[in-house]
């Protein structure tokens, strides 16, 4: 579906003139967001896998004297591997805490090992002059502008559930606030858009360890 459609699609469902082609649209680029970052599978406390066209990698440049580099802006998920200029696998890290706690010492040398914590990539050993690192990972998704515009990274039999239903859902949660009971229109979206989730978990491949959702302060994008 592109935009034209899923806006004619979310317009059928909410029926509510006030909510025009931009808001519909700001909303339907926030589902293509959140399905990328990664939605929480019920029962499972593990996020939903990332969506395989959003797998890029870029050049990043270590940072002189500094143990840390920004990682690129368009980063959004899992690190899935870091390579240097001679094409040297850097190893990861199995948390941010164990990371700090054995590379206390911030010793010179050439990055080795690297930890992930929000959009900060953390290296060891601190290289004394500035090395290029190649980082693989999966980017934010191109918003939709276009009445053309395709959000073809979300596979296309679930645009439906997955981004009118998401849509639906946040609209419905305005419209139905303060009513006495239950939100049946709010309930009725979001379980539709949980069971898109559930399809696309069923219909992606495996790609390494799952994310595990944790609301410590360790948690590690990996």
């Amino acid at each position: 579906m592109d935009l034209s459609q899923l806006i004619t699609a979310v317009r059928s469902a909410v029926h509510d003139s006030d909510y025009t082609e931009s808001i519909i649209t700001e909303h339907l680029n926030e589902a293509v967001l959140a399905v990328a970052t990664g939605v929480l599978i019920p029962g499972r406390r593990q996020l939903s896998p990332p969506l395989p066209d959003l797998y890029t990698t870029d050049d990043v440049v270590t940072v002189l004297n500094t143990g840390y580099l920004t990682l690129p802006a368009d980063y959004n998920r899992n690190v899935i591997m870091v390579v240097d200029s001679d094409g040297n696998t850097l190893t990861r890290a199995p948390s941010w805490l164990k990371f700090m706690k054995d590379n206390a010492d911030k010793a010179a040398g050439g990055a080795n090992k690297y930890v992930v914590s929000g959009n900060r990539l953390y290296y060891r050993d601190i290289p004394t002059a500035a090395k290029t690192l190649t980082v693989h990972y999966y980017k934010n998704p191109t918003p939709m502008v276009a009445d053309t515009d395709i959000p073809t990274d979300v596979p296309i039999t679930l645009h439906r559930d997955l981004l009118v239903g998401y849509a639906a859902r946040e609209i419905f949660n305005v419209l139905e606030l303060g009513m006495a009971g239950q939100k049946i229109d709010t309930t009725s979206y979001g379980n539709i858009f949980i069971s898109g989730i559930l399809k696309l978990v069923d219909i992606l491949p495996e790609d390494g360890e799952p994310d595990y959702y944790d609301d410590t302060t360790d948690y590690i994008d990996g």
